[in-house]
């Protein structure tokens, strides 16, 4: 079913730096409470159909929930999903914590660590995204900035943009500042949307810009930007874990519903891993069937290979989330006092998945 409410072609970018790409790390996955899905036999077909309301921002960035509903693997397994649009991971928290919505995802943000320090009840059940070395996604500067690549003490006294406070840009460039000396304060960062930053670049206005697939290969394609750092170097050419698949507390309490979404959701994220990360044909054809039923900005497969976008996996990586805690704390941009974002975490209902879906689930958890 397509999403609800008009879509932004604005926007259309915006999103996709909270699925850069999608390898599972295969670490830590915490200490959270988890619910009893041991005991589930998800092999057999479900006995009847549930609704289950899911908050997306209508953009590629929804692949995975996208290409399950259209694909039918949402279908296969009992349940039919009610898309509900938001214009931010962050105002989908509040309403999964109040059981408005089912299921939600969100970049790991200064606003969902502090939302985890004021107890807000969700649970963080699966990663979202990841970054690795094919990121494109990063820090581009102006051809008449006068800076080289990877100068991190040259953005002394430039002006670089962010597209808001808090978000994964801040924290990228507090790591490459710190890891090089460079007090945060010595370079004048400002909050511009990103088509206004693509606009600002082009002009000198700005000297960088933080941008997501595709306006990375626009600027390069315009000649009127260049990379400075992908967030992979910047987080020092390190693979991580950027997004969370979050359920609501009523939402968890449906252990066997809760797991086949789960089943459906690292499905397709597979598919789209093939499709972006292979770069499978037949991958990319099926994946841009659930994305044009539901993302106007996407009219055929062609329109996504300014992409690369990939699926989540089951598996929740501590050591990325303690990256980006430590940075937004460094910034003060964390005002919780504490932060004990493990609780939240179950990772219960992707590990049934994985078992009722076999050895081939294990491709989910790549990129």
């Amino acid at each position: 079913m397509r999403a609800k409410n008009a879509l932004k072609i604005c926007a259309a970018a915006v999103a996709t730096v909270l699925l850069a790409t999608a390898c599972g790390n295969g670490s830590d996955s915490g200490g959270g409470s988890s619910a009893d899905t041991a005991t589930l036999d998800l092999t057999k077909a479900p006995t009847s159909t549930t609704t289950v309301k899911v908050g997306v921002l209508g953009l590629v960035a929804d692949a995975p929930f996208f290409v399950a509903d259209t694909l039918g693997y949402f279908k296969d397994q009992g349940i039919t999903v009610d898309f509900q649009t938001f214009q931010s991971g962050a105002d989908m928290i509040p309403a999964i914590a109040s059981g408005q919505l089912d299921v939600g995802w969100g970049q790991y943000t200064a606003g969902l660590f502090n939302a985890f320090g004021r107890g807000i009840d969700v649970k963080l059940v699966a990663s979202a995204g990841s970054v690795d070395a094919k990121t494109t996604s990063g820090l581009y500067v102006s051809t008449k900035s006068g800076l080289a690549p990877g100068d991190a003490a040259g953005l002394a006294g430039k002006k670089l943009a962010v597209n808001g406070q808090g978000l994964g840009a801040q924290a990228y460039l507090h790591m490459m500042l710190k890891k090089n000396g460079i007090d945060d304060k010595s370079v004048n960062v400002q909050v511009l949307s990103l088509p206004n930053q693509v606009a600002a670049l082009a002009s000198g206005a700005i000297d960088g810009a933080f941008l997501v697939d595709p306006l990375t290969g626009a600027v390069l394609g315009q000649g009127t930007g260049k990379k400075f750092a992908t967030n992979y170097e910047m987080a020092g050419n390190t693979e991580h874990q950027i997004a969370g698949v979050l359920y609501s507390p009523q939402f968890s309490g449906k252990t066997d519903t809760a797991s086949r979404f789960m089943m459906a959701y690292l499905k397709a994220s597979n598919m789209v891993n093939k499709a972006f990360g292979d770069k499978d044909p037949t991958a990319l054809q099926d994946v841009a069937k659930g994305l044009m039923a539901h993302v106007q900005t996407v009219k055929s497969a062609d329109a996504l290979k300014g992409y690369y976008v990939t699926g989540g996996s089951a598996d929740v990586d501590t050591a990325s989330i303690d990256m980006f805690l430590g940075a937004f704390k460094e910034l003060g941009l964390v005002t919780a006092p504490n932060v004990d974002y493990k609780k939240y975490i179950d990772t219960s209902f992707g590990e049934a998945a994985q078992r009722a879906l076999g050895a081939s689930t294990g491709a989910a958890s790549g990129g």
